[in-house]
């Protein structure tokens, strides 16, 4: 069977022919070795691990050509996907920091304001004028918020809810995305709008629960969601209309997307 060309990709790939003539060689050489006493098993495994038929070495040639197709076309995807959504690479002190700021954040409700010691604390082998230029570089990937003060605390930083979609699944070993469309399901199905009640059945931390909530109240208009004050939730509770439980559904639909 005729090789496509090495810069061909666009031609089909053929699967392996499964009849091959050296195949029938490999059957009789096979027997023989089969007939060797006492050895004869042994015999046999050497020349099946030796000496590959036809159709492996066929199967082996096509699965080399599917391996560079695929390579292939995800390289092109993966430029596509580079120019259409560029991601920023975070490495060093920066990773560092984030790390840390997601371990140490208590509830994930985004609210706590750290201090500048309270920062350097967290990253205690870092001189603070190092950690000061990491902080201001997680402002600008947009990952927390920094308010400049007067007198000598000079700044303020709290995380925002971006913090919680881009990095938990690569720091905490779970998606918020993911975990927002089983909390939808969990709505849906026990028709359920209490937080504390959805946070109990889900089993979650609220540093799990709460960046979750958050992902699916962004489904819900504002005058549907509580505003009560209270410290444990991103709400307390919300009510929700046929195109709200619409639009959970659709959540709910991107599920392993």
């Amino acid at each position: 069977m005729k090789k496509p060309p090495e810069d061909d990709q666009t031609s089909p790939i053929e699967p392996p022919d499964r009849n091959q003539p050296t195949d029938r060689v490999r059957t009789v050489a096979t027997a023989l070795a089969g007939l060797v006493l006492p050895g004869g098993g042994f015999v046999t495994t050497l020349i099946d691990d030796l000496v590959p038929t036809g159709a492996e070495k066929e199967r082996e040639r096509w699965e080399d050509d599917i391996s560079a197709r695929t390579n292939q076309h995800s390289e092109q995807i993966a430029a596509h996907d580079e120019q259409l959504n560029p991601k920023e690479h975070v490495s060093g002190l920066v990773a560092h920091l984030a790390v840390a700021l997601a371990q140490a954040c208590p509830d994930g409700l985004a609210a706590k304001r750290y201090t500048p010691e309270e920062v350097y604390a967290l990253v205690p082998d870092r001189r603070p004028e190092e950690v000061d230029d990491a902080a201001w570089e997680l402002e600008a990937l947009g990952l927390v918020r920094m308010t400049s003060l007067m007198g000598p605390i000079a700044w303020r930083l709290g995380l925002t809810p971006e913090f919680y979609t881009q990095l938990d699944h690569q720091i905490m070993g779970w998606s918020t995305a993911q975990d927002a469309v089983e909390l939808a399901e969990l709505i849906l199905a026990e028709d359920e709008t209490s937080a504390d009640i959805l946070h109990e059945k889900t089993g979650w931390t609220k540093r799990r629960f709460n960046p979750a909530l958050r992902s699916v109240l962004q489904e819900i208009p504002e005058s549907r969601i509580s505003q009560a004050i209270q410290p444990d939730y991103v709400a307390p509770y919300f009510a929700l209309t046929s195109a709200d439980k619409v639009n959970l559904r659709r959540l709910s639909s991107q599920k392993n997307v």
